[in-house]
Formats: structure tokens, sequence, C-alpha cells
């Protein structure tokens, strides 16, 4: 979503985005990972530690206390603000999008996901490398199976009560569990039992509950293909079962990355060129493969029903949620171009303000 802010920013104002993922969640370089599509909407550069020199000698920065120490800031989450702000200063490291400033740098550095982020993929490709890995991890599990997300590291979900509710949705079918938790993982393994097949094409370690972005235990090439695995398989899933976030310090309601599914399973168009750059075999085996179905003739027709039945019941049980999910698709099928608002919004810091605990 913070890529899609300033994308936008730099089209409307005729500016050139210098992009740095290394101090995101991602932790790598963009070109490692996407290319930008024709169209993009401004002119992109990557960001390397060569320029870091250029950029500290800028004379006309916003924000200002971040003139001459542009490579050398570092930027912790203030609570009560809800944003990152420079750890020297408590200055925000934000700007107010709408305005168009006379400084030459602009330096923008928050945090946030949802249902915007589509706006950034629709823009994006998945670099060849990437690409590949992805789809040689999805090829094998095919179509036509249901998944299931679940946020429990920083953020924390009710996942044995989601779960045992759900049980009887997945009879008889294939369930892609998706979830940066290991213990999640596990649970799903004795709560589904032996009626339904579970999958998975990612493979996260146990960060003993440390959220994947901060973690030193997994290397950031293999935590990105893992994510974005997660994120395309999810996206392709004939069911997809989210539920609310428990109550937390950043009142976070849902899962930025259960949203961004969820909007991403209605664009196919999408999910498919964000694979422009794959080998053109793999490309073909990815989207042109069969679905696996489970039983035969009427049998299958039962289990079906059986299956539409109680997801029928979400709507008892998972309200919040499944309303969610219908507000995202009523909101893309009438204005598709553009989902809405881009949060956070520019706040000016408070005098004093020095909570600096780290998300």
């Amino acid at each position: 979503m913070q890529l899609e802010k300033s994308r936008r920013y730099a089209a409307r104002f005729q500016r050139v985005l210098i992009l740095d993922l290394t101090r995101s969640g991602m932790r790598m370089g963009f070109d490692a990972l996407f290319t930008a599509k024709h169209g993009f909407g401004c002119d992109l550069i990557t960001w390397t530690p060569a320029m870091d020199p250029a950029l500290d000698q800028c004379p006309s920065v916003f924000p200002a206390p971040l003139t001459g120490r542009v490579s050398a800031y570092t930027a912790n989450w203030h609570t009560a603000g809800k944003q990152y702000c420079d750890t020297e200063t408590a200055h925000p490291v934000n700007f107010d999008h709408h305005i168009d400033y006379s400084e030459q740098l602009l330096i923008y550095e928050q945090a946030g996901g949802g249902s915007v982020s589509l706006c950034a993929l629709r823009h994006l490709c998945f670099s060849r490398d990437v690409a590949n890995q992805i789809a040689r991890r999805l090829i094998p599990i095919g179509s036509g199976y249901d998944a299931v997300h679940v946020r429990h590291t920083d953020y924390e979900t009710d996942y044995e009560m989601l779960f045992k509710k759900s049980a009887a949705m997945f009879h008889r079918r294939r369930l892609l569990v998706c979830s940066d938790s290991k213990k999640v993982k596990d649970y799903a393994q004795t709560c589904f039992g032996p009626t339904t097949e579970l999958i998975s094409v990612s493979n996260f370690p146990d960060l003993n509950g440390e959220p994947l972005f901060m973690s030193d235990k997994i290397a950031p090439h293999d935590a990105a293909v893992d994510l974005l695995s997660d994120l395309i398989a999810m996206a392709r899933s004939d069911v997809f079962l989210f539920a609310a976030l428990q109550s937390n310090r950043y009142a976070v309601k849902y899962s930025g990355f259960s949203i961004l599914a969820e909007v991403l399973r209605q664009e196919p168009a999408t999910i498919r060129s964000l694979f422009a750059n794959a080998d053109p075999q793999l490309l073909k085996d990815m989207f042109e493969t069969r679905p696996v179905q489970n039983g035969i003739g009427l049998q299958r027709q039962a289990w079906e029903l059986r299956s539409w039945f109680f997801r029928v019941g979400q709507w008892r049980w998972n309200y919040k949620a499944r309303h969610t999910s219908w507000r995202l698709k009523r909101k893309l099928r009438r204005n598709p171009g553009m989902l809405g608002e881009i949060s956070p919004l520019y706040r000016e810091q408070l005098a004093g303000f020095a909570s600096t605990t780290t998300p």
C-alpha cells in the first residue's frame, strides 16, 4: 500500500520515485523481486548504497531534520501517533501527499497494507527468478482447493475457534493453510482430520512469535518467495477464509495480507500478469492445469452442497470478516480503478512525543 501511495504522489506531481525496499518488510532491493510495467506512472529508480553520498549532500529535504543524514537516520514506531518517526528527533518520516512540496527530496517511510496494495500489483510483474520460483511451487497443487490465512505473530488470531468452526466446510476438500506461525500449521494437522487434505506452498521456520519482517531465522529472499507464493496461492483458491484479529494496541482489525489476498482473488488477469516474466512452459503449466476433483458424480455434488451449506453458516460465526469481504468485492465492482483513501494520513508530530515502541 505504501508503494502505491508513493507511486500516485510521484505520478501526480511529476516526481522521480527512488525506491528502497531494503528498509521494508521485504528487506530486499526492488528489482530483485519486481519489474515495473509500461505505464507505471512515474520514473522509478531502485536505491543502491552508491546513491547515499548524493542524498546526504542534498540541501533541500523534507522532513527537514533528516537533511545531511538521509543515509544514517533510523525510524521507530510511535504507538500513539501510529506512524514511524525519526529516532533522533521524533519527527515523522512522512509528508502530506496532497501538497506539491518545493523541497527537492521528500522522504517517506511508513507501514501498512490492505486492499489498495492491489493497485500497486496492477503496475508490477515479478522478476523472472521470483516468478519461476513461485510457479514451481504452485504447479504441483494445481487448482481446485480452498485456503485459510491466519496471522499469529505480532498480531494474533483465535485460530482454534476458526479451525473448529470451519472444519466441516472443508470435508473432502484440499485445504491450503497459510500462516506465519508454525504453531498454527501444527494445530491444523490435528484439527481438520483425515477427511481434509492439507497442502502448503511455503516453508516458514518456527519464528517463536517473531514477525517475519523482523526475523533473522530466514533469509530475506526465501521469506519473500514464501510470502508471495502464499499470496498467489490464496488468490487462486476456490474458497478463501480469514477472520478478525484479536484486540491489539495498534487497533488493527484484519491482517492486510488477508485483505490483499481477498481482493486479488477478484482479478485473475492481474494474477496472470504478475508472471509475465516467467518461463513460457512454467506459465503454461501454471495457468492451464485442470482442477483436482475429489469423488465422482453424485458423491462429489453431495460433498460440494454440504460445503456450500457450511460456508453460508460463516455469516453467523464469522460475520465481521465476511461482511468486510463483501464490501471489498462490491467496491471493486463499482470502481475497480480506485480502492479509496490510503492510510496512514499525514499527522504533525506532537511536542514532547517520545514513545518509540517498534511493532
